[in-house]
């Protein structure tokens, strides 16, 4: 795995970040929806919307806690559950920009019923197609999905969602033609609904060795049930549910086929996966940010302080161009990621497209915080409540519970952050299959790179030679770690890990943010330089902040009085200080 992650160096920008190389040349080429192709998006997003506006009421969804039944069978026949789906099963084979637009939008106009939509096109079983060969499986699901039927993953469960093998076990029967599958999921999304599911399972094999193994489940199946729909904090209606396996006999021909010994080691899955954050996480927080953005507008042109207008006000003024430049730096790196890339070269995406759910999650969480913060000129309540003093009624309160959700889905935010620096010098630093001697550490000099830059401001072609000075810096900081610490002593000082990524995914931003400012046409090019100056002056500084911070662990050694507090706390030492009443 670690060798094939490696091989895909000359096609990833962020990889060659990590070994301190800035590829202008490669990231330069900021890519964009052609005209045709935005007008077939366009048609569906209208369409969603469509359906929504005449079939949904949100008010109704947080009152019942149920998807209202004909929007569900609405798009089923019009297939939204078959976006990227051949032609030949009806589906429509939209590219991955299309999709994601059109579930952004279904998203923004009332978001579990949009988040539901998304969770199968981004999870469902549909997703795994281009990882599977030619044959009865890929048939199956495709048939299944033909004959509007829902689907999701069901991986996670009540000992967790990132051990590598699962409680869940499926167990060879006598006839050598089925497998037995017993075990327990929880939180599964779509679990309630689904009529066929991607199931994670442990297999022993003869020689005693245990795989990870995934099986395609039909939910009518005997043994099978839904234990509960779980109540969330937020996402109210979102049909994500407890499920069972008792004894659920499953044909062998709907094992996934893979030659790894664990589903997560086969190569093409991870990018599948790091995809469907995009259609689901990361959808649902553009969309939600994009809402924030409005209402502040709205509520900051309309509402007076001490006779002043509040969008006169210096620091709300700030708070306005901050989410409107993180906005634009979220679009950026979308865009970057994922148009004119399809499932055949998605692997060459796969480092930026894992790092652009933090991004883009924690941005929204950000900005729904900042909102609430801006509106507290009319009160901290529900809508319903504001409606019956006068004021205006929008979802923020729910949004804000909506949106927090998303770190934790698909893996906590600290975690994937000190994960992904793992990951990383795993892929090239502790991988003996790459000769890291070999990569040249060609910085590119600032000048020649400025040159190329023509359509920057002054001040972002200032920009342009910080963030290549600062990669310069991040190549030799983790030249400097795996020098100093073995691999296992490194990997436990998990601080450090989750602050050099932090600086990873700032460079990405501000890189993506530069080059489509660069290329923008004459048009667009004073406004997008206008967003990246904003966004690339809080960045840096976030920047300095985090190197900061280094600094400080790598100075503490194994004196940390984080670690030492928060042992002696755990132990019960401190209980007295800090738990006892005053």
């Amino acid at each position: 795995m670690n060798y094939l992650w490696s091989k895909n160096i000359e096609k990833s920008f962020l990889a060659n970040v990590y070994l301190g190389i800035f590829k202008w040349d490669m990231v330069k080429a900021f890519p964009e929806q052609s005209a045709s192709e935005k007008e077939i998006g366009d048609k569906f997003c209208e369409r969603i919307d469509q359906i929504l506006n005449e079939n949904v009421k949100k008010e109704d969804i947080e009152d019942t806690g149920m998807l209202p039944a004909r929007y569900l069978k609405l798009i089923t026949e019009e297939g939204f559950t078959r976006l990227q789906l051949p032609k030949e099963y009806d589906g429509h084979e939209l590219s991955h920009y299309n999709t994601f637009r059109i579930l952004q939008t279904a998203i923004r106009n009332c978001f579990p019923a949009g988040f539901t939509l998304a969770t199968h096109n981004a999870f469902g079983a549909g997703s795994i197609l281009s990882a599977l060969p030619e044959g009865y499986l890929k048939d199956y699901i495709s048939e299944e999905l033909r004959n509007g039927g829902f689907s999701g993953w069901a991986d996670t469960e009540p000992t967790g969602a990132a051990n590598r093998l699962v409680s869940t076990t499926a167990t060879l029967c006598e006839d050598g033609e089925h497998y037995i599958i017993n075990g327990r999921k929880v939180y599964i999304a779509n679990g309630s609904i689904a009529d066929i599911l991607i199931v994670s399972t442990t297999v022993t094999k003869e020689d005693g060795t245990d795989e990870g193994c995934l099986f395609i489940v039909d939910t009518k199946n005997q043994g099978f049930s839904v234990d509960k729909v779980h109540d969330l904090m937020g996402l109210r209606g979102f049909p994500i549910a407890a499920l069972n396996f008792n004894n659920v006999k499953v044909h062998k021909n709907k094992m996934v086929s893979m030659k790894e010994g664990h589903w997560r080691d086969t190569f093409l899955l991870e990018p599948i996966s790091a995809l469907g954050r995009m259609f689901s996480l990361t959808s649902a927080s553009l969309a939600v940010s994009k809402k924030c953005l409005t209402w502040m507008k709205d509520f900051c042109n309309r509402k007076k302080i001490n006779g002043i207008s509040l969008g006169e006000y210096e620091e709300i003024q700030r708070k306005i161009s901050q989410t409107a430049a993180e906005i634009f730096a979220m679009e950026s790196v979308i865009k970057w990621g994922i148009i004119n890339i399809d499932f055949e070269n998605l692997a060459d995406r796969w480092w930026e497209l894992f790092s652009t759910k933090n991004i883009t999650t924690l941005f929204a969480n950000h900005i729904a915080d900042r909102t609430i913060a801006v509106f507290g000129a009319e009160g901290y309540e529900k809508a319903q409540s504001k409606k019956e003093i006068g004021y205006s009624a929008i979802e923020l309160e729910q949004v804000f519970r909506d949106i927090r959700g998303l770190r934790i889905s698909g893996g906590v935010d600290f975690q994937i952050d000190n994960r992904s620096t793992q990951l990383w010098l795993e892929a090239f630093y502790y991988n003996s299959d790459f000769d890291i001697d070999v990569v040249k550490n060609s910085f590119g000099v600032a000048e020649e790179i400025v040159k190329e830059a023509q359509n920057l401001s002054s001040l972002n072609k200032e920009h342009l030679i910080k963030v290549n000075d600062e990669v310069v810096k991040l190549g030799n900081h983790i030249k400097y770690l795996v020098k100093s610490f073995d691999k296992e002593e490194l990997f436990a000082k998990q601080r450090i890990m989750i602050l050099t990524n932090k600086i990873v995914r700032e460079i990405y931003l501000i890189s993506c943010c530069l080059s489509r400012t660069n290329a923008a046409n004459k048009e667009l090019a004073n406004d997008y330089n206008m967003l990246t100056e904003t966004y690339c002056i809080d960045s840096l500084q976030k920047i300095q902040s985090y190197w900061h911070q280094l600094d400080c662990e790598l100075q503490q050694e194994n004196k940390n009085p984080f670690n030492i507090l928060g042992n002696r706390i755990l132990d019960g030492d401190l209980d007295t200080i800090v738990l006892e009443n005053i």
